[in-house]
């Protein structure tokens, strides 16, 4: 008779020992999750890429020039030349971005023309930086540089003959006197100083 009423109970405590056994296999699940759920939870969405018209870019470009030109002025003012020729080299290379834009969406005749003064702005304080530090050679290909975006800029030609002086090329001298004078800038007075060698005199540097 006892084992007759342990047989009976079975059936009421069956479905209460299956819950259980879910139950727990459901912790088990949640506790140590599948590899495929692993590989689910590791795998991290790449962010969207966000598009950026044409304009948007040069307005970047622009901006980081500014700033980096802005800090070159500050470092030149304090007479710390390295540190600006690295704020001019940057901003450089922000303007060089601008006109990889400019010829994709074809900018206007005055965005261009702003464009090709900032060039000329950047190299020739570059190249005066390191005319002041003694790299002759080196502020010739700025100053070079500058005058490609703007050939008409009387004080990049003024700087030219101070370098040529000091290497006494006196004929190249002549040569950027001449042009200043055709302009009528006042600096073909100063570097008029400069068209004779002499061994008391030489060329001062610009401050």
């Amino acid at each position: 008779e006892e084992n007759r009423i342990i047989i009976s109970s079975i059936p009421k405590i069956l479905p209460l020992i299956i819950l259980i056994i879910v139950l727990l296999l459901l912790t088990a699940c949640n506790s140590q999750p599948s590899k495929h759920a692993k590989q689910q939870q590791s795998v991290v969405p790449s962010p969207q890429p966000v598009y950026k018209s044409s304009a948007h870019k040069r307005l970047e470009h622009a901006k980081s020039t500014q700033y980096h030109y802005k800090l070159a002025g500050r470092s030149m003012s304090k007479h710390e030349y390295p540190p600006a020729i690295k704020h001019y080299s940057l901003g450089l290379l922000s303007l060089y971005g601008y006109k990889k834009e400019c010829q994709k969406s074809h900018c206007s005749g005055r965005s261009i023309r702003l464009m090709n003064r900032s060039f000329a702005a950047g190299y020739q304080e570059m190249g005066r930086a390191k005319y002041l530090m003694g790299r002759y050679a080196a502020s010739t290909t700025d100053f070079k540089r500058a005058l490609k975006y703007d050939p008409y800029n009387a004080r990049t030609h003024y700087y030219l003959g101070l370098i040529f002086a000091h290497r006494r090329q006196y004929h190249l001298v002549r040569h950027e006197y001449r042009i200043l004078r055709r302009q009528g800038s006042p600096l073909a007075n100063r570097l008029r100083k400069f068209l004779r060698p002499s061994r008391s005199r030489r060329a001062k540097r610009p401050r």
